[in-house]
């Protein structure tokens, strides 16, 4: 089966190049022609772009009760990046480059620095989760530039920010956690021409109790408020709200359950590197680890197969000349990439192979995004 390949046009990376566009900056990538063009029609100097972690299409038409001034918003439709979760895509998002530039794959990464698998955002050894790497991986091997950054640059003062929800958790519960957040974006909103505002929810609930649940609908019904209020408050701003992917319930299949996967890995890297909806392995004994894959109906029916070469010659990981290091050697000698509803989870998942939803496959429902926008007319 043919793997599909990634838009140079309409995805994350577009996005976010159309933000560096309108505020006078360099692009690494092609804008988002849409986007361009909304941005000068609005007639707004201020724009503030909010992400809802895993508020992709899909659960948003599934929610469109819930959140109805969101949904009477869609603007666009665009895509999410290779693979669609929340290490890769939100890095796109806010560097303007793909992973395979940036060197954000995913959630367990094998850095050969430090000889290690880490969990990138908790910055913590994949086996051993309560070994935390320090300096974090995100301030030392990976640290970035983000767009703020070339926008407050070529501003030659801070007219940019970011305001991320998990600074302002609250120990009185979700509601309280997304008002406060709410309340520094507004703090924001005051003082800076371009706010980019990324909140954690309904990733974090979804991943606990699914993608159908009384929780996260009552979660998105706060959230559909909040951007209700905070849009009126501020007429003078255009507000862009999108996803970073989005999510689909999952059965989880244990590597070591499949007779003699794991004994082809390399001794010491037999885990599931990057996500288990985009599952990458070093291989040991290539022929047999292939061999199997075609003799077992539950990964051959369910995920694709890529070598690394194939990844790498499809662009799987976008596009640039510039590929980080770091991308190219946590990429393993075989990759599986699920379309349908399994995931990979190794013997190290330390619970996370428990969780009732995933994302970074292939599916429409990971991959597509609603771009709702507010105060353009």
């Amino acid at each position: 089966m043919k793997i599909r390949t990634l838009s140079k046009t309409n995805t994350l990376v577009n996005l976010s190049n159309s933000i560096l566009k309108f505020y006078g900056c360099d692009t690494y990538h092609d804008s988002l022609k849409e986007i361009d063009d909304l941005l000068i029609k609005s007639g707004r100097k201020k724009v503030c772009l909010f992400l809802f972690d895993a508020f992709g299409e899909a659960i948003l038409e599934r929610y469109k009760k819930a959140a109805p001034f969101m949904y009477e918003h869609r603007y666009l439709e665009i895509s999410s990046v290779f693979p669609p979760t929340t290490v890769a895509a939100t890095t796109s998002l806010t560097t303007g480059k793909y992973p395979i530039e940036t060197g954000y794959l995913g959630w367990t990464q094998y850095f050969s620095k430090i000889n290690k698998f880490v969990q990138v955002f908790p910055s913590a050894n994949w086996k051993d989760p309560n070994d935390k790497i320090d300096p974090a991986i995100t301030q030392s091997i990976l640290k970035t530039k983000y767009i703020t950054d070339d926008i407050n640059k070529k501003a030659g003062k801070e007219i940019s920010t970011m305001v991320m929800s998990f600074n302002y958790e609250s120990p009185f519960g979700i509601k309280a956690s997304n008002r406060k957040w709410m309340h520094y974006v507004k703090q924001a909103l005051d003082t800076h021409d371009f706010v980019y505002a990324y909140n954690i929810y309904p990733d974090h609930l979804m991943h606990e109790y699914g993608v159908n649940s009384k929780v996260v609908y009552k979660n998105i019904h706060q959230i559909n408020h909040l951007v209700k209020k905070v849009v009126n408050k501020y007429p003078d701003t255009l507000f862009i709200a999108i996803s970073d992917h989005g999510m689909v319930d999952a059965k989880h299949i244990l590597i070591s359950s499949i007779p003699g996967l794991k004994e082809t890995l390399v001794k010491d890297k037999d885990c599931v590197t990057l996500e288990g909806r985009f599952a990458s392995f070093f291989v040991e004994d290539k022929t047999k680890f292939v061999d199997i894959y075609n003799n077992t109906p539950l990964l051959k029916d369910n995920f694709y197969i890529q070598s690394k070469e194939e990844i790498l010659a499809n662009h799987i990981f976008g596009y640039g000349e510039n590929k980080s290091k770091f991308a190219l050697e946590t990429i393993g000698d075989y990759t599986l990439i699920g379309y349908k509803e399994y995931c990979l989870a190794d013997d190290y998942a330390a619970g996370r192979h428990q969780l009732k939803a995933h994302h970074a496959g292939l599916s429409d429902d990971e991959l597509k995004i609603y771009l709702q926008a507010y105060n353009y007319k």
